[in-house]
């Protein structure tokens, strides 16, 4: 399981700026999406099978089953992060 919370919190870390926060113990994980968004994130996240709970207005609480596999913790992170960046809005080009 140790692994398995890890790979979650460094895939949500790695999503850069999109994400403010990562805390939470092991697969019990709170991130904060910029700005208060958390509901828009939620809905979104729901068009694309991914089922999250906005619990403020700037968090999504990630409860995934102890027994979640790598490779599902892969897919999660593979859909979800285009819902961050879409909720996000456009990002500054790069100099």
């Amino acid at each position: 399981m140790r692994q398995r919370d890890a790979h979650l919190k460094q895939g949500l870390h790695d999503l850069g700026p999109v994400v403010a926060d990562v805390r939470g113990a092991g697969l019990l994980v709170d991130s904060g999406p910029d700005g208060d968004r958390a509901v828009d994130v939620q809905q979104a996240a729901r068009e694309q099978g991914v089922l999250v709970n906005a619990v403020a207005p700037d968090v999504i609480r990630l409860a995934p089953p102890l027994t979640v596999s790598a490779d599902e913790v892969h897919g999660f992170l593979d859909r979800f992060a285009p819902v961050l960046r879409e909720a996000a809005g456009p990002q500054p080009a790069a100099a």
